[in-house]
């Protein structure tokens, strides 16, 4: 069998060794004083060079060339440390890590039993047969009439076959069902457990789902400086199309946990009914126009999320007074 990406010999890695530490020391002249020998003081145009960029534009052009192996990714990496390009990245405690996978994981289960309910409605709306709208066709009383109308495929004839895949969708259906009473039960147990979920929870309108997201998604709050950052690191802050003396900001980056970012939606829209800070923030963004709605709901969430992170950086509880004040 063939590998993908094959192990580099001893002289690969002095090859790399070499480089690395090249580029180090080109680094370290780029930055230097300049020096009272003449022969220091030609400039790089006449000497068939190019000069050292130090930014963001020398980063770019290295992700733009064609050569992709290991030994010429070990070098990028160099001279970006090299030049102070690269920022640590937060790693999350173990435990952490495994509250976020099953908070993503519920999320799955969410989408599988939306799915399986799209679909037997779109099999009833093929045999001419509409569902209740909403939740009532969900409920208990409503899977019972769902089963009254399936039949095994052992049982049925070839002008009743969508009898049978109805049988099928809806055992997939109460499966995926009790997985997801089963993910609820242990995520409601860590959030009763856990003192920063509790404390999120007493913002009006805020629940059990987008505090724990929260909670896991910063760790640790104090890793973020201003809020700028922390609406940047959600990807709730608009694109930036700067040229000369125009300015104009376009759709948010969408950067970051996207699970989180549609929760604090969705949540912005429940908080209007719930909590007075939220409605009277909806509405001076809006000014009462309908164009404006869907700015100043993920305005709302993104500024609920930025008093999420003071809540749990000063250990506060909400306080309506002077939210509305």
């Amino acid at each position: 069998m063939r590998e993908t990406l094959p192990a580099l010999r001893s002289n690969d890695l002095f090859g790399v060794r070499h480089d690395i530490k090249r580029a180090e020391r080109r680094h370290r002249r780029s930055r230097c004083p300049a020096r009272t020998h003449p022969r220091k003081h030609k400039p790089s145009q006449q000497r068939g060079r190019q000069p050292v960029a130090d930014g963001p534009t020398q980063e770019w052009q290295w992700r733009k060339v064609k050569t992709k192996n290991d030994r010429a990714d070990a070098l990028k990496l160099a001279q970006l440390s090299a030049m102070n390009q690269l920022r640590l990245v937060h790693v999350p405690r173990s435990g952490i890590r495994q509250w976020r996978a099953l908070i993503a994981y519920r999320q799955h289960l969410v989408q599988r039993r939306t799915k399986i309910k799209n679909h037997i409605r779109d099999l009833l709306l093929r045999e001419g047969q509409l569902l209740p709208r909403y939740r009532s066709a969900w409920t208990q009383e409503g899977i019972a009439k769902l089963a009254a109308m399936s039949k095994p495929f052992s049982e049925v004839s070839l002008d009743e076959l969508w009898r049978g895949e109805l049988g099928v969708e809806l055992a997939q259906f109460q499966a995926v069902q009790k997985q997801l009473a089963e993910v609820v039960t242990k995520l409601d147990e860590l959030g009763a457990a856990n003192h920063r979920v509790q404390l999120l929870r007493t913002i009006g309108g805020v629940g059990p789902r987008l505090a724990e997201a929260v909670v896991t998604m910063f760790d640790d709050p104090h890793r973020f400086r201003t809020a700028g950052q922390v609406s940047a690191y959600i990807g709730m802050v608009p694109k930036q199309f700067d040229s000369g003396e125009t300015q104009r900001a376009g759709r948010i980056t969408r950067h970051g946990n996207r699970l989180v970012r549609s929760l604090l939606v969705e949540v912005a829209w429940c908080a209007l009914r719930h909590n007075p800070w939220a409605r009277e923030t909806y509405q001076r963004i809006s000014g009462g126009k309908k164009s404006r709605k869907k700015i100043a709901v993920v305005a709302v969430g993104r500024k609920l999320l930025v008093r999420c992170w003071a809540m749990l950086r000063k250990q506060t509880e909400w306080r309506t007074e002077l939210s509305v004040s």
